[in-house]
C-alpha cells in the first residue's frame, strides 16, 4: 500500500530478450567500447568470485561513460549466482515503489541463489541539516546529483565496495563528473531487504568457516 495515497502498489516484470549482435553493435558504435572492454563485459555474465570487485570496477568506469554519452543512466541490478549473472532493469517513480522494486530483486536473490550484487543508478543528494524534518533529497530545491555503483557481497563490507561520483549539467545539460569516492561508504537502507534474503539463505556469510 502506498502510504501517501492510500492505493495499491502493483509490480510488472517483463522479460526483454538478449539480442548479442544488436548488444554488440551499439557498444561498438554509440559507446565506443572496443575489444578488451567487449570481453569484460562478457566476464561479468560469468561467475568468477575473485574477478568480482574488479568487475564493480569496470563497471563504475562504463557507467561514467554511458552518463555523459546519453545524459542518464538506468538503475539496474546485476545478480550474480550459481548459474551466472541476471540484470534486471528497475524503474520506480516514487520511493514507494522504489522499495517494491528492491523486495523484488530480494524474491530473485531467494530464488536464483545469488550471493552477490552490482547495483547502478543515479541519486539524489543533499546535507542532511539542510532538510526538514521528513524531506529527502528529491524534494530539496538545491539538490544534487551522483552516479552510484555498488558491488555487493553476501560476505559482509570486505568484500564489497562503492564507488560515488558526484555530477553537474553544464549549460548545454553536458555532465560534467566530479571525482569519483570508493571503498566502504556505508550500508544503503533501502536494500536491506537484500540483506535479510542472505541472513535467511546464509545465517553464516558464504566463506566464513568460523563454528
Amino acid at each position: 500500500m502506498h502510504l501517501a495515497s492510500g492505493d495499491l502498489l502493483t509490480s510488472e516484470e517483463v522479460e526483454i530478450p538478449f539480442d548479442p549482435e544488436n548488444f554488440e553493435l551499439t557498444a561498438r558504435e554509440h559507446y565506443g567500447l572496443g575489444e578488451e572492454e567487449l570481453e569484460q563485459l562478457a566476464a561479468g555474465a560469468r561467475n568468477v568470485d575473485d574477478s568480482f570487485l574488479r568487475q564493480g570496477a569496470f563497471f563504475a568506469d562504463l557507467a561514467k561513460r554511458l552518463l555523459v554519452k546519453d545524459g542518464a543512466h538506468a538503475t539496474i541490478a546485476f545478480l550474480y549466482g550459481p548459474d551466472g549473472a541476471t540484470a534486471i532493469r528497475l524503474e520506480a517513480e516514487d520511493q514507494a515503489q522504489k522499495y517494491l522494486a528492491i523486495q523484488r530483486v530480494a524474491d530473485k536473490i531467494r530464488v536464483n541463489g545469488a550471493d552477490r550484487l552490482i547495483y547502478i543508478a543515479e541519486v539524489w543528494e543533499a546535507a542532511e541539516d539542510s532538510l526538514e524534518p521528513g524531506q529527502r533529497p528529491r524534494d530539496f530545491p538545491e539538490r544534487t546529483e551522483a552516479l552510484w555503483v555498488l558491488a555487493l557481497s553476501a560476505e559482509g563490507p570486505e568484500a564489497s565496495r562503492q564507488w560515488y561520483t558526484p555530477f553537474s549539467r553544464g549549460p548545454s545539460e553536458e555532465i560534467v563528473l566530479g571525482e569519483t569516492t570508493s571503498g566502504w561508504i556505508a550500508f544503503p537502507q533501502f536494500l536491506m531487504p537484500v540483506l535479510m534474503a542472505w541472513e535467511e539463505m546464509w545465517p553464516t556469510p558464504p566463506g566464513d568457516t568460523r563454528d
